[in-house]
């Protein structure tokens, strides 16, 4: 099995393409703010997004909080293996309970979102309270398929400083966790990620203050 960290051999650049950063579904006239995507768009060439090769049944996510209460009106994944379904969660930090998943199809080689407002799904956020967006790297759905992990991207700044805390708008994304898993089901991932310069994901919210 392969562990986390970075990658340097058989690795793809993949050029970054980021489509439109905020979305008008969120409650009320609010705007919904994506903070993972904004900042590849924000950063530009300065950072780098690369296919990690993997075979780690792994659950990969980021703890983050909010300035001020609102609601996660989206869910959201860029993955490189387009076709594939993955489960992505939204946790209570603190609880560790599943506060809303959703299986979400890796549609393009951006971002991909689903919402959270067309099902009557948004999620209620307290400010400065500690939540965990995660996605698990196991394909759902697919006949056959075992507890082997998929490929994900890499994200690293080229001048090697910290990505994260990354903060967009009231939105902070804090740390990286992770968490094996031997099932297709999600898993809270509660393994601390040491380094704060490279990113294994990538998966994200979309954001609406009140």
């Amino acid at each position: 099995m392969r562990v986390l960290f970075p990658s340097l051999c058989g690795i793809l650049l993949i050029q970054i393409t980021c489509s439109t950063t905020c979305q008008k579904n969120g409650p009320g006239s609010q705007r919904a703010v994506n903070p993972f995507q904004q900042w590849l768009t924000n950063t530009g060439d300065t950072a780098s997004v690369t296919v990690h090769p993997n075979d780690l049944p792994v659950e990969i996510g980021y703890t983050f909080t909010s300035s001020a209460g609102g609601s996660v009106v989206q869910l959201g994944i860029r993955l490189p293996d387009t076709g594939r379904t993955y489960a992505v969660t939204l946790w209570d930090g603190v609880s560790k309970a599943s506060l809303v998943q959703k299986n979400i199809k890796v549609a393009t080689m951006g971002f991909n979102y689903v919402s959270l407002v067309a099902t009557n799904e948004a999620v209620a956020i307290q400010a400065n309270h500690s939540y965990v967006i995660s996605v698990l790297m196991i394909p759902q759905g697919l006949v056959g398929a075992g507890p082997a992990g998929d490929d994900f991207f890499d994200v690293e700044r080229t001048d090697r400083k910290d990505i994260f805390p990354m903060t967009i708008g009231p939105i902070t994304y804090q740390h990286q966790y992770s968490k094996p898993s031997g099932s297709a089901s999600p898993v809270f991932p509660d393994n601390l990620t040491s380094y704060q310069n490279f990113i294994n994901g990538i998966c994200d919210i979309g954001f609406s203050s009140n």
